[in-house]
C-alpha cells in the first residue's frame, strides 16, 4: 500500500542530485531498477544477490527504489512496478521500501525531470488476498515467482508476448515481400479480384532454355511464379548471353555449362525464394532416326518429358524447330486436365461465382500448353484448346507431318536469325496470355475471336468497360485470343483463330488414340518414318482424296474445252 501520496521527485532530491542520477542513468547497461543512496545517487546498485550488502550497510531512510518507468501518465507508475514489488518481497524479503519512479524527459529540455515522482510502499499481508498468499505459502514454490500482468496464449497459459523479428532481417524474405507488395498493389489499385494466388501457385514447364525460354522465365518472376523447370539439351555459346538475358561469359567457359542447369541457378540469383529445376534432356523428334543402341534412351527421354508435363500446370514450348515441338503438343494434348468452373456442379450450388473460380484453380489439376515461334521479324503465340469445341495447336495449320528440318542446312540456316527484341516480344505476349487464362473461368475454352471481325470484338478484348472501370477478371464475355502474330517490320498485331484439324498430325483422336496404346513405340516410329503420323493421322487418305478430286476436275476442264 501507499504510505504517503506520489509527489514530485524534486521534493526530496534536489535538482543537482536528480542530474546526477540521469548521467548515471545513462552510463549503465539499461535495466528497469535500481537501488541507490540517495545521497551518492551516482552509484545505481543491481538488485542481485550483493543487494543484501546495499540493505544493511545504508540507512533504510536513505534507500530507495529507481523504477525506470514505461509509463507516461504523469500520476501513476507503470504496470511493471508491481512485478519488481513482488519479487522484491518473495526473494528478498523487502517489505517497505521509497520507491523513484524515473520518467525521462520529454521535449528539448535534456534535464528537465519534473515528471519523475517519489512515494513510500509498504506491504501489508492481507489473508484474504489469495494471489499474494498463494505466491507466499505455497508448496514446492518455484525459484522464481510467477509474474502478474502477462496475457494467456490460445492453451490458457501466462507466457509473454513473443515476436520473431528473424525473418523481417532476413533478404530473402524482403525480396520475396518486395515482389509480392508490388502485385498486391496492382491488385489493390488496378484490379480487385485480381487471383495472385492462382498465377504464383502454377507449376511452369519451360520446354527450351533459350532466348525464347529467358525471357519468359523473366516475366514468370515477375508475376510471382516460383516454381520454374526448364528443359534444354544445349550447351551455353558465346553468341548466347547478349540475347539470352539468363547467362553471362562465364557460363561459355570450358565449352560451355548445360543451358537448363545455367538458367534454374541464374533465376535462383535474381530471387533466392523461386524453385528453379534444370533438367538435361534430349526431345525426340520425327525424321531424326533413333539408332538400336539408343533405343532405350529414347524411351526414357519419353517417359521422363511425360512425367514433367503431367506435374507442371502450364507448358511453355519454346523450342528452335519445328518438329522438336511435336512430342509437347501430343503430350499435352494426350494428358490436357483442364477443368471449368462450371463442370462442378457443387460449386454452382453452394458458391458464388468469384469465389468458385478462384477454389476451382488451388483444388483441381490446371494443364495449359502454350506455343511460341520466332523469325526473323515475326512471332506467333497461341494457346492450345481443350477437347470439346477446341481451337486448333500448332501444327492444326499443316498437311504434312514434322520432319527433320536442321540436316544439310548452311551455316546462316543453323541458328535462329530474328531481331534481337522479338524474343522479348514474343515472352511477354506468352506469359501474358498465361495469366489471362488462368484467371477466365473457362480456361484454355474461353471463347476466341479476331481482330479482323466486327468493331464489337474490340470491345471484346478491351480491359475496361464504356465508363472506364476494369472488367473483372472473371467476365465470361472477355475474349482470349487463340493466336497473336505480330510482325516488328511493320510494328503491327492480330490476334487470330483456327479450329483443331481432324487429322492433325500431333493432336488428332486418331494419333493421341496411338499413343495410348502404343506409348514410345509410336514416338520412335516417328523418329524413324514421320510418314507414318500422316497416315495414322489420316492425311494420306486426305491429300489421295484431294489428288483425285483434282485429277476429276482437270478432266471435267478438258471437256469442256472440247465441246
Amino acid at each position: 500500500m501507499i504510505q504517503d501520496p506520489w509527489r514530485d521527485a524534486s521534493h526530496t532530491m534536489s535538482s543537482a542530485e536528480l542530474k546526477t542520477l540521469w548521467h548515471a542513468l545513462n552510463r549503465e547497461p539499461l535495466m528497469i531498477a535500481y537501488f541507490i543512496d540517495m545521497r551518492m545517487p551516482e552509484h545505481l546498485h543491481r538488485i542481485d544477490a550483493n543487494i543484501y550488502a546495499f540493505l544493511d550497510s545504508v540507512p533504510a531512510a536513505q534507500q530507495a527504489l529507481v523504477f525506470v518507468d514505461p509509463s507516461q501518465h504523469c500520476e501513476a507508475p507503470g504496470w511493471p512496478l508491481r512485478n519488481i514489488l513482488t519479487m522484491l518481497h518473495v526473494r528478498y524479503g523487502i517489505h517497505e521500501c521509497r520507491v523513484l519512479c524515473w520518467k525521462e524527459p520529454m521535449g528539448d529540455v535534456p534535464h528537465d525531470h519534473a515528471r519523475s515522482m517519489m512515494a513510500c510502499l509498504s506491504y501489508q499481508h492481507d489473508t484474504s488476498d489469495a494471489c499474494v498468499d498463494c505466491i507466499i505459502q505455497r508448496a514446492n514454490a518455484p525459484s522464481k515467482p510467477d509474474a502478474v500482468g502477462w496475457e494467456r496464449d490460445v492453451r490458457g497459459r501466462l507466457v509473454p508476448k513473443l515476436v520473431a523479428l528473424g525473418e523481417m532481417l532476413d533478404p530473402q524474405f524482403l525480396a520475396d515481400q518486395a515482389v509480392d507488395l508490388n502485385l498486391r498493389l496492382m491488385r489493390w489499385r488496378m484490379v480487385p479480384d485480381l487471383a495472385l494466388d492462382t498465377i504464383q501457385s502454377a507449376e511452369a514447364l519451360l520446354i527450351g532454355a533459350g532466348t525464347l525460354g529467358c525471357y519468359v522465365a523473366r516475366t514468370l518472376l515477375g508475376w510471382g511464379v516460383r516454381n520454374i523447370t526448364l528443359v534444354d539439351n544445349g550447351r551455353v555459346s558465346f553468341s548466347n548471353p547478349v540475347r539470352q538475358p539468363l547467362y553471362e561469359f562465364h557460363d561459355c567457359l570450358d565449352g560451355g555449362r548445360p543451358k537448363a542447369v545455367a538458367a534454374a541457378d541464374a533465376l535462383r540469383r535474381i530471387s533466392p525464394g523461386v524453385h528453379a529445376q534444370g533438367v538435361e534432356l534430349a526431345i525426340p523428334m520425327p525424321g531424326h532416326a533413333v539408332p538400336s543402341s539408343l533405343l532405350r534412351q529414347t524411351r526414357e527421354a519419353v517417359e521422363s518429358l511425360e512425367a514433367l508435363i503431367r506435374r507442371h500446370d502450364v507448358v511453355f514450348v519454346l523450342t528452335d524447330s519445328r518438329e522438336s515441338r511435336w512430342l509437347p503438343t501430343l503430350l499435352g494434348a494426350a494428358h490436357n486436365k483442364v477443368r471449368s468452373w462450371r463442370d462442378l456442379p457443387c460449386l454452382q450450388d453452394h458458391y458464388t461465382h468469384t469465389f468458385a473460380v478462384s477454389l476451382s484453380f488451388t483444388l483441381f489439376p490446371v494443364q495449359l500448353v502454350i506455343n511460341a515461334a520466332l523469325g526473323y521479324d515475326t512471332y506467333v503465340v497461341m494457346r492450345h484448346g481443350t477437347s470439346s469445341e477446341r481451337v486448333g495447336c500448332y501444327f492444326c495449320s499443316d498437311v504434312v507431318a514434322p520432319s527433320d528440318s536442321q540436316t544439310d542446312r548452311t551455316l546462316d540456316q543453323m541458328c535462329t536469325v530474328s531481331r534481337p527484341g522479338l524474343a522479348a516480344i514474343a515472352g511477354a505476349t506468352a506469359v501474358e496470355l498465361m495469366v489471362s487464362i488462368l484467371q477466365h473461368p473457362h480456361t484454355q475454352s474461353a471463347l476466341s475471336e479476331t481482330t479482323d471481325d466486327d468493331e464489337k470484338d474490340s470491345e471484346r478484348y478491351a480491359d475496361t468497360t464504356s465508363d472506364g472501370k476494369y472488367k473483372p477478371v472473371h467476365d465470361e464475355s472477355v475474349a482470349l485470343p487463340h493466336q497473336i502474330r505480330g510482325n516488328l517490320g511493320s510494328f503491327t498485331s492480330h490476334t487470330m483463330e483456327s479450329q483443331a484439324f481432324e487429322q492433325c498430325t500431333a493432336c488428332s483422336p486418331p494419333i493421341l488414340s496411338a499413343y495410348e496404346h502404343n506409348g514410345a513405340d509410336l514416338v520412335c516410329a516417328a523418329c524413324d518414318d514421320p510418314s507414318c503420323l500422316e497416315h495414322i493421322s489420316g492425311v494420306q487418305a486426305l491429300k489421295a482424296d484431294v489428288d483425285a478430286r483434282a485429277v476429276d476436275i482437270a478432266w471435267d476442264n478438258e471437256h469442256d474445252d472440247d465441246d
